[in-house]
């Protein structure tokens, strides 16, 4: 960076570069050093049209540096002290050797080179390289089981490409499946697809090239902070179009997954090794049973089957689901100690819900990663670009099309994945469940019929209770008995053996069985008197609390936990789309109160989520009122204002400026940022007299022609006008400066004495020069205030602040079109305290 810094201090002392140039360029070379990208200051200068190309060299070869490309990988470089007979290794390849360049093209890699071995004058040759066919390989990038990928250099297109090189140069077979699959990848041409370029063989070796993507692939963002949500979803909607392309054309990836997506230097991700290693590499993906799972696995779960035939575009999305879930999460949907373990879960498991795992992500998002999710193809997104439709409706802040597994459907998957778990647990569970999601399903969305049938469910559910306890004590018993009875140590074993998987209890020898044991009592009993009431009054937030604290220790109780988190979730998740949709309603008929009050409801239920989102779309609301209330006082109220300012401002009253201000705040909340707009207006317009009489206390040297005399001044008075000594006659005077010095000298002054051009503009726009009584004279006075006003605009069009400055004064000229400057009022002293000072007060209030 020194070096670069004295190649940019040499363009400008020799006039190529202003100073303005060069640390814009800087500036541009560090933020692109910070994304990791090579930034040369020579060729950011010659991109940007800075400087020319022959500019460059000049300046390199003052500094005794030359411009070196290597042979080998076509990298170039600064080489400080350029021996003419000395051979130069390649900094990047280590393989080329570095010529000179002559041409105009100017464009640098980095500065890190090496002699080459032998030194100066060795007469070296360049290091030998190797190739495949038109390709020089410069370095491998990664290996499968089918394939090798390399980076290579085609010299005659003088392009950088990625080389896949078939591993096996005897298996016919393979090498005709890699062929025809590549040229079928060929075709392809997306913006986000990885393009084929050619294919060839070379010592029965055979390669394809592709696009030579500068960057890593996406899991490498995943870590050690995850993406923000909005860039993770928008790469994973660019993926979902470029699938949806692929398999419109008859294509099916087989193995999407972060690594296979990579993300360039500018953050464009590309689809990569599109389908063609499944056969080879798929069985590499996973160790064997019993290993260490390695790295997570994005198969779906008709791959996780091994029903090939079932495999299609649906296929992709599952495991493009997969790959927003590691990246909402930081992990795969399913984790396993073992393949078998791994392929079960996939199969048979439903994933956690990502907001589980990690809070606050958007429910929308969390949608659509768990229904591309789905376990069977045909619930999942049909198509990418469905899936990306439903992504862009969320960046949008749109509703998405994709809906929740609904509770019927949530008991319907419980009951297939613990079916066992259900037989084994009694006729009640069935029962329960099945109620619970009949009352719910055939309701028909009353809550009052809802409530009814559930009250009945429960009451048949009770029924079975008691009877299932009454077989669970009888058959205890009979346990017990056959115990007492056994005669040998093996009937013995097994009857104990029953008894404790039925109670929990240990073995009990005969001689101390004085009672039978009561039946063995489930915690869920007690948590559901708790849950229940909590629920069905809507305090879901409450109830969610209650299972989070509850740890069970049987089957029966983790089950239940379950399901009542389901029935918890399912509750909120009904709850809050009630309310979006009357927050909606109320929202696009413009009655934003209506739909605060309805989020503010949301606080009852005590749901940390809910209540996020509730503050959420509050602020929202509110803001939105804000705003149409603003765009209506904007027309009707604020013009009133910004007329009364502009009035006041032509004689320096900024009291009276201030007080409509006040005004305004205090009647009309809503125009809090044009009030803000407003006193900084009348704080830059009284700048222009603070500053000016700040110079007149210093001594300032006048020319008063009126008087045949020069003066110094020496301080300002409390009606404005200041103190002058004359220099011939040493006498004091006391004068108007508004009236006895010109306008354009008063200006000299105050940008002399540093004043700001805002306020400059501000007061040549709304001074108004002394106005005669004859008809000519009110002419020229009249001229000169559109003169003034003209300059004025010119200064304002300049001025970062632009857009503030502008409005005011195409308001002022609107209130006064014809540039006829209003009645002077005599200046009034604003009142202690106020934020804008008079020019007596800066002046220091003094006589």
């Amino acid at each position: 960076m020194q070096d670069e810094a004295q190649l940019g201090r040499h363009l400008v002392q020799s006039g190529k570069l202003s100073e303005q140039e060069l640390a814009e360029a800087l500036a541009r070379q560090r933020s692109l050093i910070m994304e990791g990208r090579a930034a040369r200051l020579g060729e950011l200068l010659v991109q940007g049209g800075k400087v020319a190309p022959e500019d460059i060299q000049a300046a390199l070869a003052s500094q005794h540096k030359k411009i070196g490309e290597c042979d080998n990988c076509r990298a170039r470089f600064n080489v400080a002290q350029w021996v003419a007979n000395r051979i130069y290794r390649c900094g990047r390849c280590q393989t080329g050797t570095l010529t000179p360049v002559e041409d105009r093209e100017v464009g640098v890699s980095g500065s890190h080179v090496m002699p080459a071995i032998g030194g100066a004058g060795s007469g070296g040759k360049p290091a030998a390289r190797r190739t495949l066919g038109p390709i020089a390989i410069l370095k491998e990038l990664g290996r499968g089981g089918m394939g090798v990928v390399y980076q290579g250099y085609e010299e005659k297109l003088r392009r950088t490409v990625a080389v896949k090189v078939l591993l096996t140069a005897d298996d016919e077979k393979l090498k005709a499946r890699f062929l025809r699959e590549a040229r079928v990848v060929s075709r392809l041409r997306h913006p986000n697809i990885v393009a084929v370029h050619e294919l060839g063989e070379a010592d029965g070796r055979a390669y394809f090239t592709m696009d030579f993507i500068e960057g890593g692939p996406l899991n490498a963002q995943f870590a050690p902070e995850r993406l923000p949500v909005r860039e993770l979803v928008e790469t994973i909607g660019k993926m979902a179009r470029a699938l949806d392309y692929a398999h419109r054309q008859g294509l099916v990836h087989r193995d999407v997954k972060p690594q296979n997506i990579l993300v360039s230097t500018e953050g464009t991700p590309y689809l990569s090794d599109f389908g063609l290693a499944r056969e080879v590499e798929s069985a590499t993906r996973l160790t064997m049973s019993g290993a260490i799972m390695g790295t997570p696995s994005y198969m779906s779960p008709e791959q996780a089957r091994g029903a090939g035939g079932e495999v299609d575009g649906r296929t992709d999305i599952y495991s493009l689901g997969a790959v927003l879930y590691e990246g909402l999460t930081g992990r795969a949907p399913f984790d396993g100690k073992d393949l078998i373990s791994l392929l079960e879960a996939i199969a048979k498991e439903e994933p956690r819900p990502p907001s589980q795992l990690v809070p606050g992500i958007p429910r929308d998002v969390e949608t659509i990663c768990l229904k591309a999710l789905e376990k069977l193809p045909e619930k999942r997104y049909q198509t990418g670009e469905e899936m990306a439709g439903d992504i862009d409706r969320f960046l949008a802040g749109e509703p998405i099309h994709a809906r929740r597994a609904g509770a019927v459907e949530k008991g319907a998957r419980w009951i297939r994945r613990r079916a066992a778990v259900a037989a084994g647990a009694g006729a009640a569970v069935v029962v329960l469940v099945a109620a619970i999601l009949i009352a719910r399903a055939g309701s028909g969305g009353d809550p009052a019929e809802a409530e009814r049938k559930l009250a009945e469910a429960q009451a048949r559910v009770e029924e079975e209770r008691r009877r299932e306890k009454e077989e669970f004590a009888a058959r205890v018993q009979d346990l017990e008995a056959q115990l007492a009875a056994a005669k040998t140590e093996e009937d013995r074993a097994k009857i104990a053996a029953q008894l404790q998987g039925l109670t929990g209890a240990a073995e009990t020898p005969p001689e101390t069985t004085g009672t039978t044991a009561p039946p063995k009592a489930f915690e869920w009993e007690r948590r559901e008197t708790e849950f229940r009431p909590l629920l069905a009054a809507d305090r879901v937030g409450a109830a969610q609390a209650l299972l989070h604290a509850w740890e069970p220790l049987t089957a029966e109780d983790r089950a239940k936990k379950e399901e009542w988190g389901a029935q918890a979730a399912a509750r909120l998740a009904d709850l809050l789309s009630g309310v979006r949709a009357a927050a909606r309603v109320h929202e696009q008929e413009g009655r934003f109160a209506e739909g605060v009050a309805a989020w503010k409801a949301v606080r009852a239920w005590e749901s940390p989520a809910a209540t996020e989102e509730s503050d959420i779309e509050i602020a929202r609301l509110e803001s939105l009122a804000l705003a149409a209330a603003a765009k209506d006082l904007r027309r009707t109220e604020l013009p009133k204002v910004r007329a009364a300012v502009a009035g006041a401002l032509p004689s320096q009253d900024h009291a009276a400026a201030l007080a409509a201000i006040t005004g305004c705040e205090a009647s009309f909340p809503a125009l809090a940022a044009d009030a803000a707009d407003l006193r900084w207006i009348v704080d830059r317009h009284a700048e222009f007299r603070k500053v000016l009489f700040a110079a007149f206390e210093k001594g300032v040297e006048l020319d008063l022609e009126k008087y045949g005399d020069r003066g110094t001044t020496l301080r300002g008075r409390d009606d404005g006008k200041i103190v002058v000594r004359l220099q011939k006659m040493g006498a004091e005077l006391t004068i108007d400066p508004w009236k006895e010095i010109p306008f354009d000298r008063l200006v000299a002054i105050v940008r002399g004495a540093g004043g700001d051009e805002d306020a400059i503009a501000l007061f040549t726009w709304f001074h108004l020069p002394p106005k005669g009584e004859d008809p000519k004279e009110a002419a020229i006075t009249a001229a000169e205030v559109r003169r003034n006003r003209g300059v004025a605009r010119e200064m304002a069009a300049k001025s970062q602040e632009q857009a503030r400055l502008l409005a005011f004064l195409d308001a002022a000229a609107s209130a006064d079109p014809g540039g006829d400057p209003p009645p002077v009022v005599p200046p009034v002293d604003p009142p202690p305290g106020e934020r804008c000072e008079g020019p007596a007060h800066a002046a220091g209030e003094r006589d």
